[in-house]
């Protein structure tokens, strides 16, 4: 299974868009099919701020009441026939039928992975910088508007807030960087984010709100690797797998691991960052490592064909 940008995007927002906004959310998932699809749709409590530990550049501070998150990915350039469709769009779901009007109440935020160049020359669009990284203008029918270029967030830290839209980096040539980036900062939510790298790496993504539902299971998995594959593991699976199903995916662990290893060694990565990310002690890869064909890193032989 390829992966699937899009979906990351939506499980992150169903899950973090009130560690990124700073304000209480309400998922309008259902509202957004029910008139116009559109890739992540929620309602913000602006007088009830999100008051969790998480600290940092919260990137979608701008939100106000009714809010229309679109993301352009990979190999799509944000111009102006994209911008006004979307703008389009969102106007229509700001005059939903049988419903009261919520004009001034509504922004769009476009997600982009390329910063959109010719489209904040124009004039006519009167787009501000607010960072580097980020540009909004009001000028489309008092519609307030905010581009978020996810390429200029490659080097910034700004701690967990924005780690959790850092974490999309589409090119996999430039997610060494990007993580590295993250993983150099002190986040609560490292184990997580860390989980999340290395299933968007393996390009095998099936789903983050599975990552989201089971915190259990990193603790079950580290208690497993110190205390035998059959009593770590079956106490990591609680939520309702069998127990062969949990032996089978224990005996595939760390194998598992290496692979990423191999994979992350290719990529360009350091070898203090695929231990960190992998969870895997040197002694592994060394243990598992294999000498033909291979690539050193940090005195660590990976095969990486």
């Amino acid at each position: 299974m390829s992966f699937d940008l899009h979906r990351v995007f939506q499980d992150l927002m169903k899950e973090k868009a009130d560690v990124m906004s700073g304000y209480h959310i309400h998922d309008g998932e259902r509202e957004s099919r029910t008139h116009i699809q559109v890739d992540y749709f929620c309602i913000a409590e602006l007088d009830k701020p999100y008051t969790g530990p998480e600290k940092g550049i919260r990137p979608l501070g701008d939100f106000t009441r009714y809010n229309v998150i679109e993301l352009e990915g990979l190999g799509k350039t944000l111009n102006e026939s994209r911008f006004r469709y979307h703008v389009g769009r969102t106007l229509v779901m700001e005059n939903p039928s049988g419903k009261p009007s919520r004009h001034g109440e509504t922004c769009l935020t476009l997600l982009a992975v390329h910063k959109p160049v010719k489209l904040l020359a124009r004039a006519e669009y009167r787009f501000n910088e607010v960072t580097p990284w980020k540009y909004r203008t009001t000028v489309m029918n008092d519609l307030p508007v905010t581009i978020i270029a996810l390429r200029e967030l490659q080097k910034v830290k700004g701690g967990e807030t924005l780690a959790w839209l850092q974490i999309l980096e589409p090119d996999p040539g430039r997610r060494p960087e990007t993580w590295s980036t993250i993983l150099d900062q002190e986040l609560t939510s490292r184990e997580q984010l860390k989980s999340i790298m290395i299933k968007i790496d393996e390009e095998a993504f099936m789903t983050v709100a599975e990552e989201f539902r089971t915190e259990g299971r990193a603790e079950g998995r580290a208690e497993g690797r110190a205390e035998g594959l059959t009593k770590g593991l079956t106490k990591g699976r609680i939520e309702g797998r069998t127990e062969g199903r949990t032996e089978g995916r224990a005996e595939g662990l760390t194998k598992g691991k290496v692979e990423v290893a191999r994979n992350l060694a290719r990529k360009g990565f350091d070898v203090n960052t695929i231990l960190e990310v992998t969870g895997l002690t040197r002694e592994q890869l060394e243990f598992k490592a294999i000498n033909c064909k291979s690539r050193r890193v940090g005195g660590i032989q990976l095969r990486v064909s």
